[in-house]
């Protein structure tokens, strides 16, 4: 998998921001890395890695087919502590096929890998995030990845 490192305003030991996996048809897979400057926001990273694998492959704009997260749970904790869940949904609705869902590890206190708190799931259910393939991230409780997206499809 061919991989494009992006700074916007950063310097090369500036942690990643984002990791996105670009599908494009008649090419290869890439992986997008983009690094933002500590501090200022970086709207629409989804759209700015696409746009970069289009551009990487001399591709048109027709050829773009799906963008997901590589991680859904990045480092959240702050100096004031771990924030409570993810900013979740706004779901493209126009290609259900596109949606992938993939169950979010917690750990026994009830937090996700990058220090969100979740709290504890009830008995049969577990968090997933749904990810449309447009950039966008769900999260919800279900019993496995089909009954995910079958609840995020109804948010």
């Amino acid at each position: 998998m061919q991989t494009i490192r992006v700074y916007t305003g950063a310097m090369p030991e500036t942690p990643l921001f984002s990791v996105y996996l670009c599908a494009l048809r008649g090419a290869k897979a890439l992986k997008v890395l983009i690094q933002a400057e500590p501090g200022k926001p970086h709207r629409h990273a989804s759209d700015n890695a696409m746009a970069l694998a289009l551009k990487t492959q001399d591709a048109p704009e027709s050829a773009f087919v799906a963008v997901y997260h590589e991680n859904v749970t990045p480092d959240a904790s702050s100096r004031y502590g771990a924030p409570m869940g993810r900013i979740s949904g706004n779901l493209d609705h126009s290609d259900y096929s596109l949606w992938r869902a993939k169950a979010v590890p917690l750990n026994s206190g009830g937090y996700d890998r990058g220090g969100a708190y979740w709290g504890l799931r009830p008995r049969g259910q577990r968090l997933f995030s749904v990810q449309d393939g447009m950039g966008n991230v769900a999260f919800v409780d279900a019993r496995d990845g089909k009954a995910a997206i079958e609840i995020a499809k109804g948010e």
